[in-house]
């Protein structure tokens, strides 16, 4: 089933990932992994250019669901030390200057 779903998904994008509890991390990683053999998510390095995640773990508030932010930095550092971008928002793309300025 893994092999099948690596497959047929090329990339994945996952939005809130601030939030993740273990076994949707798990699932995660081992389909971005770029060695198929692989069975431990921490030992997985993701297939170049396959997983992109999106979290703010100050929005972290889950973890009445088994969401753990440590995870999510657990992560995170994983992938950074795999070869991942780190790219940080520091610009604000919901609200527009006016509304900002009304707040």
């Amino acid at each position: 089933m893994r092999a099948e779903l690596q497959n047929r998904f090329t990339h994945l994008f996952v939005d809130e990932f601030q939030d993740p509890d273990p076994l949707q991390v798990e699932i995660l990683m081992l389909l971005a992994a770029d060695d198929p053999a692989e069975s431990d998510w921490r030992k997985v390095r993701p297939a170049a250019g396959k997983l992109v995640i999106v979290g703010d773990p100050k929005q972290s508030m889950y973890r009445f669901r088994r969401a753990d932010v440590a995870l999510y930095q657990s992560v995170k550092a994983r992938l950074v030390e795999c070869g991942a971008a780190l790219e940080y928002l520091t610009v604000s793309f919901r609200a527009t200057p006016a509304l900002q300025h009304m707040i």
